[in-house]
């Protein structure tokens, strides 16, 4: 409990501790100030507040009455009481007169407690009694400044007749009333509600003291306005009323209803929205959203279009409409993108928006206004940067579309360009899916194909070598036995290297030795090759040749004629013969196996097409290769996949004929890495089947850094006397064959079959070649030949020939950046082999 402070105004020391004692003795709890003196008396005053003043009545040059006033005019509200021992009774009466709250006679000082419990007892009721008044004043000053001031129609109504008894100036605003009007004007005068429902809405503010409950008002000038009515049920001076806040919530209400609709928008949006991203063809579902957004919007038609490119120019090619005839979607089926409000929204990249059309002057606009359309908005289908299309909506109601309808129109357009990309990329992964599994099809039955092809030839050559180990045998069943090996391991190098240029195809490693080739004597050649199979089968083999010029060949009867092509000799002949051995393989007996070889003039690939009238010198001069067959020919579906890699017409466990379905992709590749084109044509199956190859004849003027080739001669083959071969190989057979293949030629050979032990051979014995397999245990012939060319001369001079199975391009690439001066791959034909050898012989050392 705070302490009480009181200021104690008394002369005499002796009576100031007896009052003090007094009031200790009252138990109060307080704090006091003595003073003597006026200025004392008044600086306390002015600094200090206190709860009660005691006063002596008689001080030297200052008494109590002066002290009073002085009281009374800086604290008024605070008790004042004398304590005086010369106070009569006349004198007292004039003191409390004056405004003392009391007084006591030191004499009586048992009275002066009581008298200070009541001084104070009587200020504070006097002070919360001043408080209260001050703030019902306060409070009624406010409410009338509240009341006039309100941003709130403020209102008083009689609960009897429902009159309106005060009313604020934002009453009079909203409404539109003067004064007087108000004054003859009832509750029900301004309601636009049902009178129903405003009564039971008042009897409920009656019955509960409070309600609040939205309804609307008529103005004077008939507006209808939405307000917010708090109804409090009062009485006034015994009379009841009505005190009623009307809060004008029709801007409010207005954003409601809009947000609402925009609400409304989004949840048709996402509906339609997910239904379009989950369709496979979304464009079927554009009619469902159309309607619901026609009910929103006000729509009467739409156009949907998907953009082609037709001869350099954008077509707009109608895909899905609604709102408009057939015949006028007839005239719209195919639209050039210039001519109309979707093109430009298209050429533009940009919503093209156009109310008020049939008063339209926009040089577009011709198409949408005789549609009947008043109101248009056209929008490109883009999906991250990709044009798809356009998709227009039109009214033909309202004279154009609100912000927040175009932004909704826009979305829209935005779902269905993203649903369209969708489904595209949908498709597109369905067929690459089938198009994997298509392949992986292939795949699995090319690799049962390989594993066949590998195995076949297989079991002849090994039946065939342990029959030969077994027992002796006469010189016919040997040279038979040898012949069948030789045959089906030439076969197995066959397909073999039919892998690795696949291989090399695939990767882009494939390379040709370009020189001027001679058709004539490689396809002579070719026939040669595969003559003893057609005749085992009985198919008749043809060459047929049709000379450059007529003329020429009667003025030169006896010089040969030439088909000469710029290419690589070797990959020429594998083309011829491919087609060759194809031909013969799918022919039954008894049929033919023809070649053509001709000449053509024609556009080179890729020039436009010739116009009449044109110079004729645009056209340059082809050789054509025609292998046609009478055999199986080409099932019609088939046919556009016959040069495919790994795709074969029969792949089945039953097929009549064995390869692995490489040998014509092969030969499309190398035919147009020669800048030719090979086609494929058959009247279908056992109709025969005819390949046409077309390659530029080489013409001197065009490539004058290269020579013709001279003409052919027999190759003399020299043998190897006084070579002297070091030949490294851990394959026990491959190491035996190549020594006693290279002896029989005449070469002296040592043979190892470690690198170590190759290296210290070469440290101290001078050789004329080192012959090295690649793939070795420990170290092999790259880490062997590095080894070597650090040796002392002339040991490190010695020339190198890489043999091993290793046969990628890019093993032999590495295999000459190492120093091997060739690279050849096993199984190799014993003459190349020799051929090698010699040449290197000739070459001069280094």
């Amino acid at each position: 409990m705070n302490k009480l402070r009181f200021l104690l105004l008394e002369d005499s020391q002796l009576d100031a501790e007896l009052i003090q004692a007094v009031l200790q003795e009252a138990s109060f709890q307080f704090d006091v100030q003595q003073v003597q003196s006026e200025a004392t008396y008044l600086n306390a005053l002015e600094t200090q507040r206190f709860d009660l003043i005691l006063s002596d009545y008689s001080l030297p040059g200052f008494d109590g009455v002066a002290a009073l006033r002085i009281a009374q005019q800086c604290c008024p509200e605070t008790p004042f009481i004398f304590v005086s021992a010369t106070l009569g009774e006349e004198l007292a009466i004039e003191t409390l007169k004056s405004g003392a709250t009391d007084y006591v006679l030191k004499q009586r000082l048992e009275r002066l407690a009581p008298a200070i419990r009541r001084a104070l007892r009587e200020a504070k009721e006097r002070q919360d009694r001043q408080r209260a008044e001050t703030a019902l004043r306060e409070a009624k000053d406010l409410y009338r400044l509240l009341f006039e001031q309100s941003p709130f129609g403020v209102l008083l109504i009689r609960s009897r007749d429902l009159t309106f008894a005060e009313f604020n100036a934002q009453a009079h605003q909203q409404l539109g009333y003067t004064s007087e009007e108000f004054a003859q004007l009832t509750l029900a005068d301004i309601e636009a509600t049902e009178t129903q429902a405003i009564s039971t809405e008042i009897r409920t503010a009656v019955r509960q003291g409070f309600n609040q409950f939205e309804s609307r008002h008529r103005s004077k000038t008939g507006e209808l306005r939405d307000v917010l009515v708090t109804a409090r049920f009062i009485q006034i001076e015994g009379e009841p009323y009505l005190h009623g806040i009307w809060q004008d919530i029709t801007d409010r209400k207005q954003a409601e209803f809009a947000l609402h609709q925009r609400n409304e928008r989004l949840k048709l949006l996402y509906e339609a929205t997910s239904g379009l991203l989950s369709a496979d063809q979304p464009i079927t579902l554009l009619d469902d959203l159309f309607k619901k957004l026609a009910i929103h919007l006000d729509l009467h038609c739409y156009l949907s279009f998907l953009v082609e490119s037709v001869e350099q120019k954008t077509i707009l090619r109608l895909i899905a409409h609604s709102g408009i005839t057939e015949a006028a979607a007839q005239t719209l089926h195919n639209l050039e993108a210039d001519q109309s409000l979707c093109g430009l929204a298209i050429t533009e990249n940009h919503p093209v928006i156009l109310p008020h059309v049939q008063q339209s002057t926009h040089p577009r606009a011709a198409l949408v206004q005789e549609l009947g359309i008043t109101a248009y908005a056209g929008y490109p289908l883009v999906v991250r940067g990709r044009l798809l299309g356009a998709l227009s909506f039109g009214s033909r109601t309202r004279a154009q579309f609100t912000d927040g309808e175009l932004n909704l129109l826009q979305a829209t357009a935005d779902q269905v360009a993203v649903a369209l990309e969708r489904s595209n990329l949908l498709a597109s992964l369905q067929q690459q899916t089938e198009q994997l599994r298509q392949a992986n099809r292939v795949k699995d039955e090319f690799l049962a194909v390989l594993s066949h092809e590998l195995r076949t030839p297989l079991n002849p050559i090994l039946g065939w070598a342990r029959l030969l180990q077994s027992r002796k045998h006469d010189e016919a069943t040997v040279t038979r036995a040898l012949e069948i090996i030789e045959r089906n391991a030439k076969i197995q190098t066959q397909l073999i290297e039919d892998l690795l240029d696949v291989s090399r195809i695939l990767q882009g490693k494939l390379s040709l030795h370009v020189a001027p080739v001679d058709l004539v004597p490689m396809i002579e050649a070719a026939l040669e090759t595969v003559q003893l199979a057609a005749e085992a089968k009985g198919i008749a083999l043809q060459f047929m040749m049709t000379p450059f010029d007529a003329e020429s060949l009667e003025a030169h009867p006896t010089q040969p004629v030439k088909f000469l092509v710029l290419g690589d000799a070797g990959r020429l002949q594998q083309i011829v013969w491919n087609l060759l051995s194809n031909a013969v393989k799918f022919t039954p007996a008894g049929g033919e196996v023809t070649i053509e070889l001709n000449r053509v003039e024609e556009s080179p690939p890729g020039s436009p097409e010739s116009i009449q009238g044109a110079v004729t010198q645009c056209l340059l001069p082809y050789t054509q290769i025609i292998v046609h067959d009478t055999g199986k020919g080409i099932q019609p579906n088939f046919l556009p996949y016959v040069f495919d890699y790994f795709r074969q017409a029969d792949g089945s466990t039953t097929r009549t004929f064995g390869g692995l379905g490489l040998g014509l992709a092969i030969v499309r590749h190398l035919v147009e890495l020669h800048g030719g084109t090979i086609e494929a044509a058959s009247a279908g199956e056992n109709q025969g089947a005819t390949f046409t190859v077309k390659l530029p004849l080489f013409q001197a003027d065009r490539h004058p850094h290269y020579s013709q080739p001279p003409s052919p001669s027999l190759l003399l083959t020299s043998p190897l006397e006084g070579v002297k071969v070091l030949l490294v190989d851990d394959d026990r057979d491959a190491l035996e064959f190549a020594t006693f293949l290279l002896e029989q030629s005449g070469a002296t050979v040592t043979a190892t079959s470690s690198a170590q032990a190759a290296l210290e051979i070469l440290s101290h014995t001078k050789l004329d070649i080192l012959i090295s397999d690649i793939a070795m245990p420990h170290q092999d012939g790259y880490m062997l030949l590095r080894q070597v060319r650090q040796l002392a001369a002339p040991y490190n001079q010695i020339p190198a020939i890489a043999l091993t199975a290793y046969a990628r391009e890019e093993d032999s690439r590495h295999a000459y950046d190492v120093g091997f001066q060739k690279h050849l791959a096993k199984p190799i034909e014993p003459t190349v082999l020799i051929a090698a050898v010699a040449e290197l012989m000739t070459l001069p050392t280094h």
